[in-house]
């Protein structure tokens, strides 16, 4: 679940707020908007390979070692 929601969450949001303001910069005419082709290219960018990457880095992470601190911890909080 957390996986999914860093694939698609933060490059989502990004995007949707790129495509928003694209938006409006193409109905009042500016000539600053970005065209369909590089918006298209920019989401295939992120489909075919920001996504798979975060699957295939997780899946690796999961089946990592746990990492063992050297340290040891007392369990009885203490007032600093």
């Amino acid at each position: 679940r957390n996986t999914i929601a860093t694939a698609i969450a933060l490059p989502g949001a990004l995007m949707t707020v790129f495509l928003m303001l694209n938006i409006f910069l193409a109905l009042v005419g500016a000539a600053t908007s970005v065209s369909i082709f590089t918006i298209i290219s920019v989401f295939l960018l992120w489909t075919c390979i920001s996504t798979p990457l975060v699957f295939v880095g997780s899946y690796f992470g999961f089946r990592a070692e746990r990492i063992q601190v050297p340290t040891k911890s007392n369990h009885i909080a203490r007032f600093v």
